[in-house]
């Protein structure tokens, strides 16, 4: 009746904290579950008509939290690493159909997610690791999602969306 998706953009999250010898096996299940498994059942619901149509965009939401570990959350940012790595392998597998698959990597961004961020670590990351000096706005995620949609010459990309703050990592 709709038609088939001619874009998926893969945006569930939750939260996955606590140090890596304290997270139980139930925990790094549920990070696996909602990060990359949802991730991989969206694409392969939506894959089938986008082939058979021979274009389509998928955009995942992975995190700068992926590119290397972090101290307090290893189940969030081992399984969005994984987002970042099925974004290539499955660009990779589907650009044949002109179908592209992209990753948009936000950095700390002014949402709810990092509410429960303390005040002064944000305050750190804005002096010290952001080179903008101030934390995303949600709406320029979204700019870059409607940008990666839009452009049909970029498959396989994790675009990071941080202010600079992984040009600060080492």
């Amino acid at each position: 009746q709709w038609g088939g998706v001619d874009v998926l953009v893969n945006n569930a999250g939750g939260r996955c904290d606590g140090p890596l010898l304290e997270l139980d096996e139930s925990a790094w299940q549920r990070a696996l579950e909602i990060h990359l498994l949802g991730t991989v059942r969206c694409c392969r619901l939506a894959l089938p008509a986008m082939i058979e149509r021979g274009e389509g965009a998928i955009v995942n939401i992975g995190s700068v939290a992926g590119l290397r570990g972090v101290k307090g959350i290893a189940a969030y940012a081992t399984v969005k690493a994984a987002v970042m790595h099925l974004t290539r392998c499955l660009a990779m597998e589907v650009s044949q159909h002109n179908v592209r698959v992209n990753c948009v990597a936000p950095g700390i961004i002014d949402t709810d997610f990092h509410a429960v961020t303390p005040a002064e670590a944000k305050k750190h990351a804005i002096d010290n690791r952001i080179m903008l000096h101030r934390l995303g706005k949600p709406e320029e995620v979204a700019q870059t999602v409607v940008f990666l949609v839009k452009n049909d010459y970029i498959t396989g990309e994790v675009l990071m969306v941080d202010g600079g703050l992984t040009m600060r990592i080492a």
